[in-house]
């Protein structure tokens, strides 16, 4: 069953209440569709059921409380990465690995 469950950890921004942490966990717990709900150091740890609970109702429930998600973290910033690398490999398919040609326009030559 738990091929159907996605995972999701939603860090928090600091300073964290941990008041408020433990509460908002609580909440999300106790909502038909979680499988599992924990917290890790500074984050929530979410196991839920996709068909009836979407993230956003995850990360409104997180916000309601008073807590801020950090969208600043790596985990977050994952597919700009996978971008980059994308461009990367295209920009040496396409221009190769040497300086471009515009880079020595209006240049003399130096010898």
């Amino acid at each position: 069953m738990s091929d159907f469950t996605s995972n999701n950890t939603f860090p928090i921004q600091k300073p964290i209440n941990f008041v408020l942490l433990d509460k908002a966990a609580k909440q999300i717990g106790n909502l038909q569709g979680v499988d599992n709900t924990c917290i890790l150091d500074d984050s929530i740890c979410v196991d839920y059921y996709p068909q009836l609970i979407s993230k956003e109702m995850l990360i409104n429930i997180i916000e309601n409380e008073g807590l801020f998600i950090d969208t600043t973290t790596p985990e977050n910033l994952k597919g700009f990465k996978k971008f980059l690398k994308k461009l990367e490999i295209s920009n040496k398919k396409n221009f190769g690995t040497g300086q471009l040609d515009c880079c020595n326009l209006n240049q003399k030559n130096k010898k």
